[in-house]
């Protein structure tokens, strides 16, 4: 599914040199995961977006994140997400820690078990988002 959205991306931006990446909980060996696949882009300005938008807006939804200087695309139907794909300025803390924690899990799986436990254990007994939040980021930690 990665390497199919990934062609799409780059036919998209094929005058731009773009980095594309895959991240998120598919991209990690090992790791049990929803089917949503999270595409990082690192580009160098989030400005060479801009003349895409229209082409973007046709397959994707675009949501603008300024809290996180980030453009997200999300390739979706009426019954669920297929992707998440993530335009981030490649020299963004965010871009690294994306890259940096997707490599420490597949080279650790003692932390993919503890953080497929964390995911596991709180989607079973339906505890609250903030506190899903606060025990990644401190997995997070450890691996940072």
């Amino acid at each position: 599914m990665y390497e199919d959205e990934k062609e799409i991306l780059i036919n998209i931006f094929k005058d731009e040199n773009f980095i594309y990446e895959h991240v998120g909980s598919t991209s990690i060996k090992g790791l049990a995961a929803k089917p949503i696949v999270d595409i990082a882009i690192g580009v160098s300005n989030l400005d060479q977006i801009d003349k895409y938008v229209d082409t973007l807006k046709s397959m994707y939804t675009v949501k603008y994140n300024n809290d996180s200087d980030e453009i997200l695309l999300i390739k979706e139907n009426d019954v669920e997400t297929f992707f998440l794909i993530h335009i981030l300025e490649k020299n963004s803390k965010r871009y690294k820690n994306l890259i940096k924690f997707r490599d420490i899990l597949n080279k650790n799986p003692d932390i993919v078990k503890e953080y497929e436990n964390l995911k596991l254990g709180l989607l079973k007994n339906m505890l609250i988002i903030e506190n899903y939040i606060h025990n990644q980021k401190m997995i997070l930690y450890k691996v940072y």
